[in-house]
């Protein structure tokens, strides 16, 4: 059986798709332990709506960081894989069918898929990746360029009680777990789209840019024993990213001067980067 994760805070606005999109899977064998964490909208209507036994609603008692709330969620599940769904977003019909399939694969511990980017608020659409996604033992390449949305990610259960979630973290926990599952299981990838993210501002991950950057650098120094100079430099390159994103959004283009100048960049890059800019002050 498949435990499908939904956390949910106030997340009245989309739920309603989220959900149907778990119920209609061609794949039936699953249920969803829905983790309600102290909404004060209409969510727990919404969840207590659909009449299947499958749906499981919890309530918290207080309210956590998003990846201490996943933990909590994970001790009801009865599953042998999870499967995450935030209530932003919904998956296409066949999205655990094709999935569970992999894990004919005893060494795989991961499977993951490519996805749909929605922007609501520019109402536009495009694939997240447009090139072959990596598959087997892949730290390297999830570091130097991580691609695992966590709207597709199925995790065998054994191998994700090795690691679990870092409470800690309210951004970049699923990075953080894939990296250390990376170290000894397979992760095998489907390049078709099986599901769609939602982008309309109010993301966390939106909401929350520098705290991603303050997690990385956390990371990096809980973790540099499992990294080669290449990657610390990745990562290093990662984090001066993001703040220059956030300054630029800022308009605190001076910020913006300094992060390039910080950045390990080829040439073409650093004059990309500067057209940017440029471009944005005139």
């Amino acid at each position: 059986m498949i435990s499908v994760i939904v956390n949910c805070y106030n997340g009245e606005k989309f739920l309603q798709q989220s959900l149907s999109s778990i119920q209609e899977q061609t794949y039936i064998n699953w249920e969803v332990i829905f983790w309600d964490n102290m909404s004060n909208d209409k969510s727990a209507l919404i969840v207590k709506s659909f009449k299947d036994k499958r749906f499981k609603y919890y309530r918290s008692e207080e309210h956590d960081l998003l990846y201490a709330a996943r933990n909590k969620a994970i001790k009801k599940a009865k599953g042998n894989f999870l499967a995450f769904l935030d209530v932003d977003d919904f998956w296409h019909p066949q999205k655990l069918e094709k999935q569970i399939a992999l894990f004919n694969d005893k060494k795989v511990g991961v499977v993951y898929s490519n996805f749909w980017f929605k922007d609501e608020k520019n109402k536009t659409i495009k694939k997240y990746s447009n090139c072959k996604l990596p598959s087997g033992y892949i730290k390297d390449s999830l570091i130097k360029e991580y691609k695992v949305g966590l709207l597709t990610l199925m995790v065998r259960k054994q191998a994700f009680s090795e690691v679990g979630f870092n409470d800690k973290y309210h951004i970049i926990g699923d990075f953080d777990l894939c990296i250390k599952l990376s170290l000894k299981w397979k992760f095998s990838a489907i390049d078709d789209c099986l599901a769609t993210y939602r982008w309309h501002g109010e993301n966390e991950s939106a909401k929350n840019i520098l705290l991603q950057a303050d997690e990385l650098k956390v990371w990096k120094q809980s973790f540099d024993k499992y990294l080669n100079n290449e990657n610390l430099q990745y990562i290093t390159d990662k984090i001066l990213r993001i703040k220059f994103n956030n300054y630029l959004i800022l308009k605190q283009y001076k910020k913006c001067f300094v992060k390039i100048s910080d950045m390990n960049l080829l040439q073409n890059k650093i004059r990309g980067y500067m057209k940017i800019i440029f471009s944005l002050i005139r």
